[in-house]
């Protein structure tokens, strides 16, 4: 296996559709399910590592992108700090303004899921995990954001897909334009800008950060 797919090598996971291209990324070569005959297949899970696992990890295994959320490690709102409470309102607020929808807030602390966020598009929610995102940070607090709103427009966790930075991009220009069509808005914000600030980020002059 190594003569022909080099050191790190793994299955397609067809269940996480984003798992291929974030192993490739990681530098694995991804084995398509037609490049082995079914006798190989099996010759090759049977072959086992010095744990006692089977050489042969699938995408999802060393790359995983679709993450099933543990429900109960969600924190109630009634312990939401100023902070999550502001984001959460903020994000409620843009959301049908950049997608069109109404989206709902949740926080989880969890650092067993190794994510910052996600969104489950059909419900219109958007999960923060307290564990790896700060909601006092302003600036990974819009980029988490635009980030789990792509997801609204690609429906599965492929982070690499050319729909998914695209969409990316076209969420940063529709919130740009909105700070100045909609100043008001951003008052509300967490850690949020003034109308000035906001004219200096998006301009030539320098800029002003709010403490």
């Amino acid at each position: 296996m190594k003569t022909s797919y080099g050191e790190k090598f793994v299955s397609r996971d067809v269940s996480d559709v984003g798992s291929a291209k974030e192993a490739v990324s990681k530098g694995f070569t991804v084995i398509e399910g037609g490049s082995l005959t079914g006798e190989i297949w099996t010759r090759v899970k049977a072959v086992k590592d010095e744990k006692g696992e089977s050489i042969l990890k699938s995408s999802k295994d060393v790359a995983p992108t679709d993450i099933d959320l543990n429900l109960n490690k969600v924190v109630p709102q009634e312990d939401w700090t100023p902070a999550m409470q502001r984001y959460a309102r903020f994000v409620e607020l843009l959301a049908p303004r950049l997608i069109k929808r109404e989206v709902t807030m949740q926080y989880i602390d969890d650092d067993d899921d190794g994510i910052c966020g996600c969104f489950k598009w059909k419900e219109g929610q958007m999960t923060v995990n307290l564990a790896y995102h700060d909601p006092e940070d302003t600036e990974a607090n819009y980029c988490l954001m635009l980030h789990e709103f792509a997801h609204n427009t690609l429906h599965n966790n492929d982070h690499l897909h050319k729909v998914f930075y695209e969409t990316v991009t076209e969420l940063g220009a529709k919130l740009a334009i909105l700070t100045l069509a909609e100043p008001k808005l951003f008052n509300s914000a967490p850690n949020s800008y003034d109308f000035t600030e906001v004219q200096q980020l998006l301009g030539t002059e320098a800029r002003a950060f709010a403490a």
